[in-house]
């Protein structure tokens, strides 16, 4: 039927485009994922998109080195151009989130954005640049350590790890003491899990650790339990 029809054109056509895609941009090295999430993006539009605002399409997932070199093969940017100093700095910003840090060190900073750039069609930044360019950027916060020396953190990541510190101190600062007398339960935890129900005397920040299967996940549903319990009492006196 003409439905059927028009469903395998679009997927013919679709496959061809993908194919122009590829041979577009052979020279920039994309993955599959670059190419399907262009196509994906916008179609047959991707390559216009792509050469009249490369760096918007790394928010939808296109890899820096295929939109950086799109930019210095067709676009009319310079090396110092403010979206590419931007995507530069976002760019650094992932790595910091994905090596599950809050900060990088400033040296380290700099070295991972020269490998970055390593292969560019731009003229070259020097670190100096680079250096300068992170210190002008309202998007990181710099800090001196005594032990790691300068470090330099994505504003956001900066104020949450400073939030979060803030919590937990006041947290620890309104600690009150709890009617607990004892672990009540009924389950056969072992001598550690039983310790740690002790961190019911009284409320604050508390931190339970141990390796793989060694009942954290019990003792926590304990926790809930005696919660409960204490509520329970602490209704029942009212």
């Amino acid at each position: 039927n003409e439905q059927a029809i028009h469903a395998l054109a679009e997927a013919i056509g679709g496959i061809e485009e993908r194919k122009r895609l590829r041979a577009d941009l052979k020279a920039f090295e994309p993955t599959y994922r670059d190419l399907e999430i262009l196509y994906q993006s916008y179609h047959h539009g991707a390559m216009v998109q792509l050469k009249e605002r490369p760096y918007d399409c790394i928010a939808y997932g296109v890899s820096f080195q295929v939109c950086d070199g799109v930019a210095g093969e067709f676009g009319n940017l310079k090396a110092w151009d403010v979206d590419r100093i931007t995507a530069i700095h976002r760019q650094l910003a992932k790595k910091v989130q994905s090596t599950g840090s809050c900060c990088i060190r400033i040296d380290l900073a700099i070295k991972y954005l020269s490998w970055l750039l390593r292969n560019s069609k731009f003229q070259e930044l020097s670190p100096a640049f680079l250096l300068s360019s992170l210190f002008a950027s309202s998007d990181f916060v710099i800090t001196k350590s005594d032990r790691y020396g300068l470090l330099i953190y994505p504003k956001f990541l900066f104020y949450a790890e400073r939030d979060i510190v803030s919590e937990i101190r006041r947290l620890n600062h309104t600690r009150e003491e709890l009617p607990y007398t004892g672990y009540r339960g009924e389950r056969d935890l072992d001598s550690y899990q039983i310790a740690a129900m002790e961190f019911f005397h009284s409320t604050g920040v508390k931190i339970l650790y141990g390796g793989p299967g060694s009942g954290k996940t019990t003792t926590i549903e304990e926790f809930i339990s005696e919660y409960r319990r204490l509520k329970s009492t602490e209704m029942e006196s009212i």
